[in-house]
Formats: C-alpha cells, structure tokens, sequence
C-alpha cells in the first residue's frame, strides 16, 4: 500500500510572544552597548559612579538578553510540540485517552460491530484492532449499506486500514 504525502497546515499561536521576545532582547543588547560605553568613558575620566553605572546597565542588558532567549526556546519549545502532537495524531492515530488495553478481556454480551464502528469513526487504530481479534465483522453493513471495511478505506486512515489488512490476511 503506498503512504500519501499530507502537508499539515499549522500556524503557530506565539507570535505575539516570538515579538515581545525579540523586542526584550533587542532592549537587552541596547542597554549592553551603553552600559559597555558608559564603562569606558568612567575608565577614562576616573569616574567611579559611571564605571558601577556602566557595569550596572550592561548586567540588566545582559538579563534582559538572557530573558528574551529563554521565551524563545520555551516558544519554540512548546510550538514543535504541538507539531509533533498534531503529526502524530494524523499520522499515526496515536490514542492519547485513556481506554481499554489491548490485552483486556471484553464482555461476550459486547457488540464489537458496534465498537469497531466507533473506532473507525475515531481512527482508534489500536481499538480497532481489538474489536476485530474480539469477533467484529469487518463486512457488518452500516446504515447506509457500507461495510466497516468499506469505511475505514474511505477515511484513509493508514493504521486503520493496515490493522484491517493484517486481519484479513
């Protein structure tokens, strides 16, 4: 079965964040460059109030510096981790609820047409591989006349249908 490409279209919701970052360390190297200047001037003038007013603002420079960077990488952090969350949701329909494991043992009163039903429609590919090993009928006709078969295929979900081709084999 040949895997399709699917470009998933994410925006981040940190710009405003990313911004204030930037601003906060674009301050923070300002205040290192006069801090920087106010040194050397008090160097050169024997001015100990500006050598520890100097000293001062390059330190604040360099917190705020420091500062701006660590948002950043915590920005930049949590953005790929909702990325990778999101491909993997899509790409491996990874459940992230908690459920019955798979080597639970399920009631005989249990419909498991019914379970399957709903696990296609979630893209629960670990429930489904449960219902169908449990006696799910992969040909159990849907009320519009499809099978749970024909339906998985239609989602395109690519675990789904692979837990119903190694079922079928």
């Amino acid at each position: 079965m040949s895997k399709e490409k699917t470009i998933l279209n994410y925006k981040s919701s940190y710009e405003a964040t990313r911004i204030i970052s930037t601003f906060i360390s674009m301050i923070g190297w300002l205040a290192v460059v006069v801090g920087v200047a106010s040194l050397v001037m008090g160097s050169r003038s024997d001015g100990v109030l500006e050598f520890s007013i100097g000293i001062a603002i390059a330190l604040l420079g360099l917190t705020l510096i420091l500062t701006g960077q660590i948002t950043r990488a915590a920005v930049d952090n949590a953005d790929a981790n909702r990325k990778v969350l999101e491909i993997l949701k899509f790409k491996e329909n990874v459940e992230f609820e908690q459920g019955p494991k798979e080597t639970e043992t399920y009631d005989t009163d249990r419909n498991y047409d019914e379970e399957l039903l709903y696990a296609i429609r979630k893209g629960y590919f670990k429930k489904v591989k449960s219902a169908l090993n449990n006696g799910a009928n992969p040909y159990f006709k849907i009320e519009d006349g499809r099978t749970l078969y024909e339906l998985a295929k239609e989602r395109k979900n690519l675990a789904v249908i692979e837990a119903f081709q190694e079922f079928l084999k």
